[in-house]
């Protein structure tokens, strides 16, 4: 997959195609990811919210749409991508409300964030907003400097090690050969 795609897609898809055929296991693991992480979503926007009886029966008819049911079979990282980028909003949304920090929070957070660019380039965008909020919702937690340097630190490694990766395998910062972003209303478009 890494030919095809950017590389996280194959590590991410890797233990899956691994134990069967690669297209079997490439959809079986596609699904597999994004189910869990829809999961995930369900259990952190209802534990946010605090909806009632109801709520969560509805947001497990919206998170089951017939649309991100056939989107969720696709081999892309979109769907995950956005899973990503969900899971990080609604862990700092919940630091921000409820000033709830636990560690597997913000291990979902930070993974969520380092990992996005690894999916796609285009996905750098949002990760610096993510952890430019994360950073920020620490403070405002008055939590020590200290985490808010080791996330960070954590998620610059990431990055460094993608940057490294692409000018390696590919030969240019960006990973697969894709159009250059213009700093146009459909070049912004296409970033977000």
């Amino acid at each position: 997959f890494i030919g095809k795609f950017d590389p996280g897609m194959g590590v991410l898809l890797a233990p899956f195609v691994a134990v069967g055929p690669a297209y079997n296991g490439a959809v079986v693991g596609i699904l597999a990811l994004n189910s869990a992480g829809l999961v995930l979503i369900h259990r952190r926007a209802t534990r946010l919210t605090g909806l009632g009886r109801r709520g969560p029966v509805l947001l497990a008819v919206m998170l089951a749409s017939p649309a991100l049911l056939v989107a969720m079979t696709q081999i892309y990282p979109d769907v995950i991508s956005g899973i990503l980028i969900a899971c990080a909003i609604l862990e700092i949304a919940i630091l921000e409300r409820t000033g709830e920090l636990t560690r597997t929070g913000l291990v979902v957070a930070t993974a969520s964030i380092a990992y996005l660019p690894w999916l796609q380039p285009k996905n750098f965008a949002p990760a610096v907003v993510l952890v430019a909020a994360l950073a920020l919702a620490l403070r405002r937690d008055r939590r020590p400097t200290r985490l808010a340097a080791t996330l960070g630190a954590a998620v610059l490694v990431s990055w460094l090690l993608l940057i490294t990766f692409n000018l390696w395998f590919y030969g240019h910062v960006l990973g697969l050969p894709e159009a250059p972003v213009h700093m146009t209303a459909t070049g912004i478009e296409y970033i977000l």
